[in-house]
Formats: C-alpha cells, structure tokens, sequence
C-alpha cells in the first residue's frame, strides 16, 4: 500500500522520459517504475499520456465553409471549387497526420503491451520454479519428520531396556549382599568351630604331660585320648559339611556374580546401541534444519516474486487506462472524420480504412481487458498461496511448541539420569568401602591362619592337610574377592562415563533451546513480512491485525501443549503441567 511517500510528480517523470530518449531508450512505464522505484505505475503512465499529448503538435481545427446563400451560389460557384480543393487538401494532410499520430500510438503500445507480457512470463516461470522446490523441500521435510518420529520411538524403547537391565542389576546386586552374608555367618561357625580345635588340643597336651607323670593313670588317659580321638573326628566332620556347604555358597555366589557380569555386558551393548541412534537422531535433525532453511528460502523468493507480479499487475493496470485514454482519442478522431465526410464525399475509403484500425484496437483493449482480469485471477491465486504460507507458518509454530515440550521432557530425563549417576557414584563408593573392609578381613584372617598353622606345626603331620585344605580355600575365597573389587571398580567406572554422557545429552538439548530460539526469531521475521505483503494486497483482511495473528499463535500453542499434556495461557504466556 502506497503513502504520501511513494508521490511523484509530472516534473520528475517528464525529466526520466526525456532523459531516456536522449539515450535512445524505450519510454514506458516499466522502465520510468525501473528508474525511479517509487509511485504507482497508473500515475506514472498517466503523466506519460500527458507528456506524449503535450509534445505533439495540435490539429488544425477543420474550418467548416459557411452555408451560401442561394443567390451567391452561381456568382461564387469558381469560389466555391477553389475552397472545396484547399478543404479536400487541408483533410488530407490532417488526415495523414492524425493517421501517423495514431499508428505510433498503436505500436507503442504493442511495444509495451509485449514488453509487459514477456515480464508476466518470466515471473509466472520463476514463481513456478520456486513452487516445485517448495513442494519438494516439503516432500524431504515431511519425510525427515517420519525419521525422527522412528528414531525417538527407537531411542525409547532402548531407554526402557536400559533400565530394565539396571533393575535386573540391582537385583543381582542385592542377591549378591545376601549370599556374603551367609557367607559371613560360615565364617562365623568356622571360627567357632577352630576355637573348640583349639581348646581341644590344650587339652589333649593337658592329658599327655599327666600321662608321663603318672603311669598309674596312663589307661585312664588312653581312655580319655580314645574318647577325645572319637570327639575330635566328629569335630573334623562338622567342619568338612561347613566346608562343604561353605563352598556351594561361594559357588552360588560365582553363578550370581557371572550372571551379573553378563547382564552389565548387556547393558553396555544397549547403551552403545542407544548411543548410535541418538547419533543418527541428531543427523537427522541437524537436515531437518537444513531443508527446513532451504524452505526459508523459497518462501523469501516467492514473496519477492509476488511483489514482482504485483508490480506487474499495476503496469497491466497502467497500460488499461493508457488503452481507455487512447480508445477515447480514437472516439475524438471518429467525431472527427465524420465530421470531414459531411464536407468530403470522396475521404470514405480512408475513413473505412481508419475504422478498420479502430476496430483492431478495440480489440487490442479487449485483449488487454482479458490480461487484467488474468491478473486479477493471478492476484487471487497468490492470495492463497500467502493463506497457504501462513498455515505453513502456523505447522512451524506447532512443530515449535512440540519441540519445546519434548525439550523439557528431555530436560527432565537429563536430571533424573544425574540423579542416577550420582546415585550410582555413591553405591559405587560404598562398595569400595565394603571391599576395603572385606580386605581387612581377609588380611586377618591371614594373620589368624598363620598363627593357627604355628599351632598345628606342633600337633603333627595329621594337621598339614587340614591346613592346606584351608589355605586353598582362602586362597580361592582372595581370588574371588579381587574378581569381585575388579567387577565393582568396571561397574563405577561405567557409571562415571553413563553420566558424562548424559552431562553431553544436557549440554546439546542446551544447544538445541537456542536453536529454538534462533528459529523463533526468523519465523516472527517471516511473519511480519507476511504480515505486510498480505496487508499490501488484502487490506481489509483479518490477518492484517497483530491481535488476530496473536490469537491464531495463542490458540494452536495451546491445542499442540494439551496434547502433551502441558496448560498454555495466552494471555500470560505460562505453561504448567496438567496434573491426573
């Protein structure tokens, strides 16, 4: 829509067309619009008109003869061949002059007429163009959202599994509390039991220094030692089925340790695998963007091609009223010539020739009527291509809106994964505490080993198999501990890194809220552009007004927000979650 601005006067375009034909150039409105980037193409082709009509010479006016009296008409009849000649001479050259006026007339404005068409043409070709790879780019899109759609139902489902392993190892880790428990408590029953062996076997010394002091007791003792003997083996059998069930324990303990390790196996592979296709989300999203630039693109070019066409369409405009301007001279020289054959009778062919012409151009304005109302349909037909952009606009808003909600849910997950990382970095400490405490133990359980193997030295060569028995078993009980510390320290480990991923995944979900953000700013840029393209050509339309588009924003982020189960207020712009 022109403002007082966009004014221009006669003066200034008089001085372009001049200008342009010192130069050699062609005068028409497009190219004095081209030169001057300002005013309507209806006022510059009027003051064009006035121009052209002011430079032309102007018509004698025809000098009708007088009406003689009919008592002159012989005296004067020599006069009166002598003016009819000079009249039929004066019509003739007027004639010819008019007639030349009008043919250049008629080719400028073919010229023009041509020139505006071949314009029409290239900007209906460049406009098509433009819509084919708007189509196309819209084709990718919506295909590229149908990845995305795939890939986060994948990445879920992973996320499920994921967690489901974490459970499943939190049960093998309880599993593996209880069975050191009882393991404890075997221990327990074998200290109690070696300190019996050993109350036994001060005994049995007890017994031997009497025995050699008194020969008289010496059947009593041998009594005593056979029931002692009888006593200690029931003792060495007791502690055999400790052993026993002491090593089915350890064996339980192997198999829940092994499947531990196997389902940690298989969490990592989850995880990797979970990894690969976030990777390949992010790819994804990173040609989202891409085609969804691209897409900003053409629509930038067809708004530019659409103020191109509309520029167009005020030349087409233009050139009409230059048509009906010309169209009421042609009616000035028909008054005209019927005026000359009421004084000439033998100028009847040139007129038939002249009305001949009249009825080509007549025609010409006929096809000139038809191209404006080609334009007018052209005009309603980028009309709803601007409707169409701005529902492409509001598509982008709801797809805005979901990413931002998707966005908090992600921002969640992330703080619930660093809650559990945390979580897992202290287990993974107070396992190392327990392990340190278990390596206490052992080392003395070692000591105690060492001195029991001292006292067994004296008991005799009956003692050392029992002592390597039990120096095996502490071995393989130490090995299977340093299994267990190497197991617990891969599993902190796995923790740290799990959370240093998710500090990554925080990190890019950061990234991808100033994209957002960045988004936002050139979609409101697109709409202010639209908003004045729509209210240049349309200005009485709803859209035109800032609180209707407000109002059309407001109530599809609240339609695309209830569906995520988030409230949006308009009127606020607050989101809060719907509770139930």
């Amino acid at each position: 829509m022109f403002t007082e601005a966009d004014t221009i006067t006669d003066e200034e375009v008089i001085s372009i067309a001049q200008r342009l034909t010192d130069e050699g150039r062609p005068v028409t409105p497009v190219t004095v619009w081209s030169e001057l980037r300002r005013g309507s193409a209806v006022s510059i082709a009027a003051a064009l008109q006035r121009w052209r009509d002011a430079s032309q010479p102007a018509m004698p006016a025809a000098q009708l003869p007088a009406e003689m009296p009919h008592e002159f008409a012989d005296a004067l009849l020599n006069a009166a061949h002598r003016i009819r000649k000079a009249s039929w001479d004066d019509a003739q050259s007027a004639i010819a002059q008019h007639t030349d006026s009008l043919s250049q007339r008629l080719q400028t404005a073919l010229a023009e007429r041509d020139e505006a068409l071949a314009v029409y043409q290239t900007a209906e070709g460049a406009a098509a163009d433009v819509r084919r790879q708007h189509d196309d780019l819209t084709r990718g899109l919506r295909a590229s959202e149908e990845t995305v759609a795939r890939l986060q139902a994948q990445l879920a489902g992973a996320t499920e599994r994921a967690e489901a392993s974490q459970a499943r190892a939190a049960e093998l880790a309880e599993r593996t509390s209880t069975q050191d428990a009882v393991l404890a408590a075997a221990r327990m029953s074998l200290d109690e039991e070696r300190k019996a062996r050993e109350a036994l076997k001060a005994e049995v010394t007890a017994k031997s220094e009497e025995t050699g002091r008194l020969a008289r007791e010496r059947d009593e003792a041998r009594e005593e030692s056979a029931a002692k003997s009888q006593q200690a083996e029931r003792a060495t059998q007791e502690a055999q089925e400790s052993a026993a069930r002491i090593a089915a324990l350890e064996a339980d303990l192997q198999a829940a340790r092994a499947e531990l390790a196997s389902e940690r196996e298989a969490h990592t592979a989850r995880n990797a695998d979970a990894a690969a296709r976030d990777e390949e989300l992010q790819r994804v999203k990173h040609e989202l963007d891409e085609t969804r630039a691209q897409n900003d693109g053409s629509r930038a070019r067809v708004a530019e091609l659409e103020a191109e066409l509309a520029a167009n369409h005020e030349v087409n405009a233009a050139r009409q009223a230059e048509a009906s301007a010309r169209e009421e001279a042609l009616q000035r020289a028909t008054r005209e010539l019927e005026e000359a054959r009421a004084q000439i009778d033998e100028s009847r062919s040139r007129v038939a020739a002249l009305e001949a012409e009249l009825a080509t151009e007549r025609e010409a304005n006929a096809a000139h009527g038809v191209q404006a109302s080609a334009g007018q349909e052209t005009l309603a037909r980028i009309s709803r291509e601007l409707d169409e952009a701005r529902a492409q606009l509001n598509a982008a808003n709801e797809e805005k809106s979901a990413a931002q909600a998707e966005l908090a849910r992600v921002s969640q997950e992330a703080a619930a994964a660093v809650t559990r990382a945390d979580e897992a970095q202290q287990q993974a400490a107070r396992l190392a505490e327990q392990l340190a405490e278990r390596e206490k133990s052992e080392a003395a359980m070692r000591d105690e080993l060492r001195d029991h193997k001292i006292a067994l030295q004296t008991a005799g060569t009956a003692k050392e198999e029992e002592l390597a028995a039990l120096q095996r078993r502490l071995s393989a009980q130490a090995q299977t501990h340093s299994k267990a510390y190497d197991e617990l320290r891969s599993n902190a480990e796995q923790w740290v890194t799990y959370a240093r991923d998710l500090k990554q995944r925080l990190d890019v979900a950061n990234e991808k809220i100033l994209f957002i953000d960045a988004r936002s700013t050139g979609e409101v840029a697109l709409l202010r552009r639209l908003s004045t393209e729509l209210e240049r050509l349309k200005p009485d339309h709803e859209l035109v007004f800032r609180e209707a588009q407000q109002r059309v924003i407001g109530d599809k982020i609240a339609q695309q927000l209830a569906q995520k189960g988030y409230r949006y207020d308009p009127a606020t712009a607050v989101m809060s979650k719907i509770e139930g």
